[in-house]
């Protein structure tokens, strides 16, 4: 799908942004479904929430290191409280 050559698109109008469905509540993000024990959980959380200077890059990587895959921004929107498990 695309836009005929020599054709504009139509313009924005908030009714366009408005339409898009709400993304859906409850459940949790794929950081917080990680199967890790207890132990690595703890571990994991205190880099997430007490140790800002480590990038949600750096975290990333180190899960992959450890066969456990999830993208930067996943960390990284879990670390702001964007992502489903902050959502009522």
């Amino acid at each position: 799908m695309g836009v005929d050559v020599g054709q504009s698109p139509p313009p924005l109008a908030v009714s366009d942004f408005e339409a898009i469905p709400k993304p859906r509540s409850g459940g949790v993000c794929a950081l917080a479904r990680l199967p890790l024990s207890p132990k690595d959980r703890v571990v994991l959380d205190e880099i997430l929430f007490r140790r800002p200077e480590i990038t949600g890059k750096a975290i990333a990587q180190v899960l992959a290191d450890h066969k456990i895959v999830v993208s930067f921004q996943t960390v990284n929107r879990h670390r702001r409280g964007d992502c489903y498990c902050s959502r009522p």
